[in-house]
């Protein structure tokens, strides 16, 4: 009997362990932070707008964005329990960011015959896009929002052409659940933010379609490129029979959700106007890029040229100076601090490691096919797999459209996109010189590290609107809203005083209330029903006073006989004075300021002036 054979162990195999290893240690490492981070801080301006908008979701339909429904039944499931709030929403980073590692490496894979025969090669890509996919959490707020759901969408739609590709490059039936489950996803997508929703479906479906039809032929192709459609409407309207049946009637709150979205865009910025600023703004950003690391994206070209002993110890001598300039600035510049008041130096890092691995990705396409001998994966690609390496590129740009952040900002997020490209270009250029190959891979483990660097630092240093993880220490005592969240000591006391304050007017939950000028967490503390939206924005008071007004537009607000409670962080104005009037209410004289603000943790508190407890 033969003895049994024994994995060979290579040291391609070996290499390949020890990057798997650093890049689990480095997803690891933001994972933590944010686990860690889920019971500290609390941002009462755009967190607290969710998390409001989320407690009261199936019952307050005046907003913006269909995003409460979708999370609003998770918060209600979690016992509106904000730190697993904030637990779930590190769940689906993790899990779209992995579901797309996975379709990415495997759609690889066809592509890398030489690449060693061992699932550590996958495991490898995964954990370097799930570091990657940290960068999600290195500005935006603690807990989940409308752009976690668009990028989370632009990655798991990418995911999906991604599997569709590899299973015609395998001459494999396409299975009738894939585009079924991205029905679901489409809908979810287009409910938080349409806008996004649009320019993120038209590169995916493009690709899609086109890689189906060069695959399987123009009749063959037809043929399923119809049955994705229609799997996919279908998929589609069973999300939608289900969401009407069990969730909310579309029909009831649509027309609140236009209405707001009407206002917006009389008052927002048109199109042309932000296309403008998008472009100012990245060009800004890519000169500044370029000027801070330019010997970086010059090494990365020149690396792939020489392949004499000579030329490569002079291109290493070149990479090995330009790596450490490039360390360096990054350190002097607080390029590798995360959070919102560094948005604006730290986005400059992972561009520039973008920038560095395609210019050395490009110049190695270049040199094979002019040299046209001893061609590297990357050079035998086909023109469906550069299609598909296309919407890699695309995927940070889209989801980001149709905000009025700066666009960079919002790129940033989907840095996981990028990674992909990077992962290709350092398995796809096996004949290039040593120097080069080491280069390249260095350049991915940069990127790799910096989300992990960045993301860490954003989450537990500069974490968004609110105090670090080491200054957050103690819980509001008698503020059942914020339990097991820990805040810093004067925060939590100022609270607590206000709950006390307060608590004889909101004694059981959803008393009418409104938190004017981005306050809506003190409507959460309070846990008072929001009157309108649970966005209630600083520039814009007559929007807030619309949401008064529609209301009570019918003569029988839902709040009757118990007038809202009224939180101020100013004085207030004529604005909210008149549509107070306009709800039949005279705010001098039906309403009192209930203490002090001093007594009332730093905020004026007007309750009606009937109610004299």
């Amino acid at each position: 009997m033969p003895a049994p054979s024994r994995a060979r162990i290579t040291p391609a195999a070996v290499a390949v362990a020890l990057v798997a290893a650093f890049a689990s240690i480095c997803a690891l490492v933001w994972m933590r932070a944010a686990a860690r981070m889920a019971t500290h801080g609390f941002d009462v301006s755009d967190e607290g707008n969710y998390v409001l908008a989320y407690r009261w979701w199936s019952v307050n339909h005046r907003t913006y964005t269909g995003n409460q429904y979708l999370y609003g039944p998770v918060f209600q499931l979690l016992g509106w329990s904000i730190p697993k709030l904030r637990l779930f929403r590190v769940f689906t980073i993790v899990a779209a960011h992995g579901v797309f590692g996975l379709a990415f490496m495997r759609w690889l894979r066809l592509r890398r015959p030489l690449a060693p025969k061992t699932p550590l090669w996958e495991l490898a890509g995964v954990a370097a896009i799930l570091a990657a996919g940290g960068m999600t959490c290195a500005w935006l707020p603690l807990s989940p929002g409308y752009n976690d759901v668009s990028l989370l969408g632009a990655v798991l739609a990418t995911a999906f052409v991604l599997r569709l590709a590899t299973l015609v490059e395998r001459g494999a039936p396409i299975p009738f659940w894939l585009p079924a489950a991205f029905g679901p996803l489409v809908v979810m997508m287009a409910l938080a933010k349409w806008a996004s929703t649009a320019a993120i479906l038209g590169p995916n479906l493009l690709v899609a379609v086109l890689t189906v039809l060069s695959a399987r032929g123009l009749r063959g192709g037809a043929r399923d490129v119809l049955r994705l459609f229609a799997w996919t409407l279908a998929g589609a309207g069973v999300f939608l029979l289900f969401f009407n049946l069990f969730i909310v009637r579309l029909d009831k709150v649509m027309p609140e959700v236009l209405e707001v979205n009407r206002i917006l865009m009389k008052k927002g910025n048109p199109p042309k106007v932000l296309l403008q600023m998008y472009w100012d703004t990245s060009v800004a950003l890519l000169k500044l890029t370029v000027d801070r690391y330019e010997l970086l994206l010059v090494a990365a070209a020149v690396v792939v040229v020489g392949r004499s002993r000579g030329a490569q110890i002079v291109t290493g001598l070149l990479a090995a100076a330009a790596l450490s300039r490039a360390y360096t600035r990054a350190e002097e510049s607080a390029g590798l601090v995360g959070g919102t008041l560094n948005l604006s130096r730290y986005a400059v890092t992972p561009h520039a490691i973008a920038l560095a691995a395609l210019a050395l990705g490009v110049t190695a396409l270049l040199v094979g096919w002019i040299a046209r001998r001893r061609m590297p994966s990357l050079c035998r690609e086909s023109p469906r797999g550069f299609l598909v390496l296309g919407l890699l590129a695309v995927l940070p740009i889209t989801h980001g459209l149709g905000t009025g952040n700066y666009l960079y900002v919002m790129i940033v997020n989907g840095f996981a996109g990028w990674m992909a490209i990077m992962i290709a270009i350092a398995t796809g250029i096996e004949t290039a010189p040593l120097v080069a190959r080491l280069m390249a891979l260095v350049i991915a483990g940069g990127g790799v590290t910096s989300s992990a660097v960045i993301a860490k630092s954003g989450i537990l240093e500069h974490p968004y609107r609110t105090d670090t993880f080491e200054r957050t220490t103690t819980i509001a005592e008698g503020v059942p809203a914020l339990a097991g969240v820990k805040l810093r000591p004067d925060v939590a006391a100022r609270f607590s005083l206000l709950h006390r304050a307060v608590e004889p007017y909101v004694r059981e939950p959803g008393r009418a209330m409104m938190g004017f000028d981005e306050i809506s967490g003190v409507v959460v503390a309070l846990d008072g029903r929001v009157v309108g939206e649970s966005w209630a924005a600083g520039g814009d008071w007559e929007r807030t006073a619309d949401g008064l007004r529609a209301s009570c537009r019918d003569g029988h607000p839902w709040w009757e006989g118990r007038p809202p409670v009224l939180v101020f962080g100013r004085a207030v104005s004529d604005v909210e004075r008149r549509a107070l009037k306009d709800c039949g209410l005279d705010f001098a004289t039906d309403y009192r300021l209930l203490a002090p603000a001093g007594q009332t943790g730093g905020y004026a508190i007007y309750v009606p002036a009937r109610e004299g407890l």
